[in-house]
């Protein structure tokens, strides 16, 4: 498990970071799905199982404690790198269970927000 906690951050890190983004922006293989959201791999239904997930825990959870862009901290404060320590730090911490099962999977689905704001901040949104 923990490995699979630092691939994936070292991923998402890498995607964030740019390395090889403006390559994978104008690459084909690399363009968002059709609106069916249908994909013939694996990776990419678990994909379509996880983002519904994170979604909820966005709306459920973060946006009725922190607020919503454009008037939330994410947004008026924090910068790339703030985004960065923040996946660094629940990726740390997640799997531990020293906070519990439930609070070991929303340390998943932050770093999986924190990765979508820093995203959306390289790309200048």
């Amino acid at each position: 498990m923990k490995f699979a906690i630092i691939a994936i951050t070292a991923f998402i890190v890498g995607l964030v970071w740019g390395v090889g983004i403006m390559n994978i922006l104008h690459d084909r293989k690399y363009r968002p799905l059709s609106s069916s959201g249908r994909t013939s791999s694996n990776r990419g239904k678990e994909w379509l199982d996880f983002s519904p997930v994170v979604l909820a825990h966005i709306d459920n959870y973060t946006i009725p404690q922190w607020g919503d862009k454009p008037n939330d901290q994410l947004h008026t404060e924090w910068t790339i790198d703030d985004c960065m320590l923040a996946i660094k730090k629940y990726a740390n911490r997640a799997g531990k269970n020293s906070r519990g099962r439930i609070e070991d999977i929303r340390d998943l689905l932050k770093i999986a927000h924190y990765s979508c704001v820093a995203w959306h901040k390289r790309q200048g949104a």
